[in-house]
């Protein structure tokens, strides 16, 4: 992807605005600027939550993102975050299963459920404990995989997003997906989510590479491989 779909993929607040005009539905979010009490986000977000995700806006692997009981805890917890990181936002909470979406030339791969063993997927779980399960067909609903992937899609085509990437998604109880972000440049590692995905379809590490700049290079006309 080009700099200027990255530049809004990485800022979680311009995302939503982003995807706002589409109608695709993501967590509600405020941008914390360090005057808003607790009434001002319950009245912003929903008088009725009771949970919420206060993080950094603009980091990646989950750092700096806490989750906190009730609004006051969570407007301390932005001030903790803004002083650390320089901005902050604050988001309702949804409880759900956290699903991934790879994209790879176009086409969505099949969807991963993320489980990690203590309930949130922090930058320990990610990168240390080796504890996580990443799950395959956890989904029943054949309309529902349909659904997600094709908001997917429609994220990453909103955004500008081009090639290959992912998308995050916390699905409810009631079949609802919600949009948390879109990764541009993805973990490619042998144990990120992208590769996982691709694994799945019979994709090796290799291959995927060679697909994703093949791809690039096929929208360059002046480039040739040799």
């Amino acid at each position: 992807s080009d700099s200027r779909a990255s530049e809004i993929a990485f800022d979680k607040m311009l995302t939503k605005k982003v995807l706002a005009k589409t109608g695709i539905l993501t967590p509600a979010a405020v941008c914390f600027d360090g005057d808003i009490n607790a009434a001002q986000l319950k009245a912003e977000l929903s008088p009725a939550a009771d949970r919420y995700v206060v993080k950094p806006p603009r980091e990646g692997s989950s750092v700096g993102v806490s989750i906190v009981q009730g609004a006051s805890a969570a407007v301390e917890a932005a001030r903790k975050c803004r002083l650390q990181f320089g901005d902050c936002m604050i988001e309702e909470f949804i409880a759900g299963s956290e699903i991934t979406a790879g994209i790879l030339c176009d086409k969505v791969l099949d969807l991963i459920e993320v489980r990690p063993k203590d309930g949130f997927y922090d930058y320990h779980s990610k990168y240390v404990d080796g504890q996580t399960e990443y799950l395959f067909d956890t989904l029943r609903e054949p309309s529902l995989v349909d659904k997600i992937q094709s908001i997917a899609l429609e994220c990453f085509k909103a955004l500008g997003c081009r090639h290959f990437g992912r998308v995050d998604f916390i699905v409810t109880a009631d079949a609802k997906p919600y949009v948390l972000e879109i990764n541009t440049i993805p973990g490619m590692t042998s144990h990120s989510l992208l590769p996982k995905a691709a694994a799945k379809k019979g994709i090796t590490m290799t291959e995927l590479c060679i697909k994703i700049i093949e791809d690039a290079l096929a929208e360059s006309p002046k480039i040739r491989i040799r």
